[in-house]
């Protein structure tokens, strides 16, 4: 894909892109780095943010299931759009991220809509065991668990992580073994590029409780297999865009 990305000059301060949120632009806002525009899946973000919205329909779906103090579980959070989008509707977040500078931009967008103190943020991949791995870094979105990567030390030669790392050694925790606040109901958010049957294994306690309202999830090649998966725990599932499902229980 190509993307001609034009910025509104009204949206640049100094080095960075004052992202606001898509129809609500007083909701929050989200510094990108100039820098980082020359990466693919950061220009995709931008671009798609200034026209109908990143993930829209996953986060109006947020604005209609989440109350006040509902536990929203950001697996695979990223920069954090859905982490700001659940934290300013009042939720209370837990934000799962592995990479380092995945993990630094959280930071910054939280600090900078004054949200710090609403969100945990863990720095960890999810699966069904815990332990250690390789994170496969892609571009700034796509990295994938890797057990054993063929070069460790391999880094990337060009583009906007030069020199930077292709595989981060990253620890693992299973879903029942994260430490939730309370006892509001909660609503998973998963999004780990192909591991998402692999994090909802490892929350089986979990999604017996009866704590889990509703699970979004990336359906990549594996609709049948998760649906089944959570169908046994008495959620039903339906597509809610090309991409992502959503799983609801009773």
């Amino acid at each position: 894909m190509t993307i001609t990305l034009k910025v509104p000059p009204r949206l640049v301060a100094g080095d960075r892109v004052m992202l606001p949120c898509h129809r609500t632009p007083d909701r929050y806002t989200m510094p990108v780095p100039v820098s980082l525009l020359s990466d693919e899946a950061a220009a995709l973000l931008v671009y798609r943010e200034l026209g109908d919205g990143w993930e829209r329909e996953e986060r109006d779906l947020l604005d209609e299931i989440l109350l006040p103090g509902t536990v929203f579980v950001d697996v695979g959070a990223h920069w954090g759009i859905h982490t700001l989008h659940a934290a300013t509707a009042g939720a209370t977040v837990v934000a799962v991220e592995p990479d380092p500078l995945n993990r630094s931009m959280l930071a910054d967008w939280l600090a900078a809509n004054r949200l710090s103190d609403r969100v945990t943020v863990v720095d960890a991949a999810m699966s069904d065991r815990a332990g250690t791995v390789y994170l496969r870094r892609n571009t700034s979105m796509g990295h994938a668990l890797v057990p054993d990567p063929p070069d460790p030390d391999a880094v990337y030669d060009r583009g906007p992580f030069a020199g930077q790392r292709m595989f981060a050694p990253v620890r693992i925790l299973r879903l029942d073994d994260l430490p939730l606040p309370g006892d509001a109901p909660v609503v998973l958010k998963i999004d780990v590029e192909g591991g998402e049957r692999a994090v909802l294994q490892g929350g089986a306690g979990l999604l017996a409780s009866g704590r889990v309202s509703h699970v979004i999830w990336e359906m990549n090649d594996a609709f049948d297999a998760i649906d089944g998966l959570l169908s046994a725990h008495g959620f039903r599932s339906v597509a809610l865009d090309s991409g992502n499902a959503v799983s609801t229980l009773g």
